[in-house]
């Protein structure tokens, strides 16, 4: 049975840029998964097997792709809000998108993407918002999210 369950966290870029952060201090990131490259007639998929507890924080995506949940359960945290899924699922990735995913089992996602690129260090180079660049990259294409503050009654951006 395939399942999608919003959760009420919606977390702001900061938000994940600290866990990203918190994270990377401890020695977590999940650079060292295996991941299996294919590349078809201007398509590049890729495949990341994430073993059963599991969290990471993924890399700010330039471009707009294709998400699939092949096998597994997380949930996805990213600024659109916080959804645990079951597998199958696919959904699209828009511009500007970094999540934080926990595996609740193990897991197997693929992410397919449009590129004329032939190595997957020449589309992560097309795609992938460099860590230093991402703020600037939200701001310049109006994806810095407004946060409400409560004790204001006003929308601030969340860097002020």
């Amino acid at each position: 049975m395939k399942t999608l369950v919003p959760l009420d966290n919606i977390p702001s870029y900061k938000e994940i840029k600290e866990l990203e952060k918190a994270m990377l201090a401890v020695g977590g990131g999940g650079e060292d998964l295996p991941v299996i490259h294919r590349f078809a007639d201007k398509i590049y998929s890729r495949e990341l097997f994430m073993p059963k507890g599991l969290c990471l924080v993924g890399k700010m995506h330039g471009k707009t792709h294709f998400f699939v949940l092949l096998k597994g359960e997380i949930t996805a945290w990213t600024d659109c809000g916080m959804r645990r899924m079951k597998a199958p699922q696919i959904f699209k990735t828009e511009v500007g998108t970094k999540r934080v995913i926990a595996a609740h089992e193990d897991s197997i996602i693929i992410t397919f993407h449009g590129t004329e690129k032939v190595t997957p260090d020449e589309v992560e180079a097309e795609i992938i918002i460099p860590a230093e660049y991402e703020q600037r990259f939200l701001e310049e294409n109006g994806l810095l999210e407004l946060e409400y503050d409560k004790d204001k009654e006003t929308l601030q951006l969340p860097f002020d």
